[in-house]
């Protein structure tokens, strides 16, 4: 679970890098006053073990993954009924011009998949930006619990 913050705590100090030349609009709410939206898609990460155990804790950790976003108050989470249709585990998936559509419009992406081996939960993780033509991957790694 360290881990896993370490990873929450590392994405969002990502994103102030951002925020400095976004042309979103302003959210003007608490003492956030004056800091510009990002618009952040997270797809529920997959799980790549076929076992019980391991889909009650993957959808256990898609739910803190959300919500946790969600509370930063500096996120514009895009609702998951805009997104396309598919399983998005790997790089393969991601279909750049799917998430910049006008009903999605994200900027960052957060995708991957978990997996339970030997009773250990792990999950594999990226974040992307949208917006940079080569997609570049702004922080990728595997965290195990």
């Amino acid at each position: 679970m360290k881990r896993f913050c370490f990873f929450t705590i590392a994405i969002l100090m990502l994103l102030p890098l951002h925020w400095a030349t976004s042309q979103q609009a302003k959210i003007d709410t608490g003492t956030n006053i004056g800091v510009k939206e990002v618009k952040l898609a997270i797809p529920l990460f997959p799980s790549s073990s076929g076992v019980d155990k391991s889909a009650q804790l993957t959808q256990v950790f898609n739910q803190v993954l959300w919500d946790d976003f969600d509370y930063t108050g500096n996120l514009n989470l895009v609702a998951r009924s805009y997104y396309p249709l598919g399983n998005f585990a790997g790089p393969g998936d991601i279909h750049v011009d799917d998430w910049r559509t006008p009903q999605v419009d994200a900027e960052f992406i957060v995708f991957g998949s978990t997996a339970l081996n030997a009773g250990r939960f792990t999950t594999e993780a990226r974040l992307w930006d949208l917006k940079l033509p080569q997609n570049q991957e702004k922080l990728g790694n595997r965290y195990g619990a």
